[in-house]
């Protein structure tokens, strides 16, 4: 028997299987997910492609890298929330639970809203100056 925080040298190979396993089935999961997700985006274009031209793939395109910053932002507010709530959750603490989730909601609204004004202002900007340089020839 070992004291408490004691490594115990016969746990190790186990744990190191069990780690090993659990990442080798996490990453296959991960893998299909990011092969479908691929896939849709070919499919998206194939279909945008044919049905509306290549302009329409072009501004795919264009929009491609801000949706990607904006996944990642996403993804970056769930990995969190989810550590968060996990370890409240293994510590039957309810209250801390909720008040993370609430946060992170809010959290997740803001930076929603701000990107959503930002990209309106700038469009909105662009549909100014185009209508000012066909009304004034420039």
């Amino acid at each position: 028997m070992g004291r408490r925080g004691e490594v115990h040298r016969d746990k190790k190979p186990h744990n190191r299987l069990l780690v090993d396993g659990i990442f080798i089935r996490m990453f296959s999961v991960m893998l299909l997910g990011l092969m479908s997700t691929m896939l849709s985006t070919v499919i998206d274009a194939v279909f945008t492609g044919q049905f509306l031209g290549s302009r329409a793939v072009a501004a795919m395109g264009f929009v491609g890298p801000v949706i990607f910053l904006s996944n990642v932002v996403t993804g970056l507010f769930t990995a969190g929330t989810n550590q968060l709530c996990a370890r409240y959750m293994g510590k039957a603490d309810v209250s801390k639970v909720n008040q993370v989730f609430s946060t992170m909601s809010i959290c997740s609204m803001t930076v929603c809203l701000i990107s959503s004004v930002l990209i309106f202002l700038r469009t909105v900007s662009r549909w100014e100056a185009l209508s000012l340089s066909t009304l004034f020839r420039i």
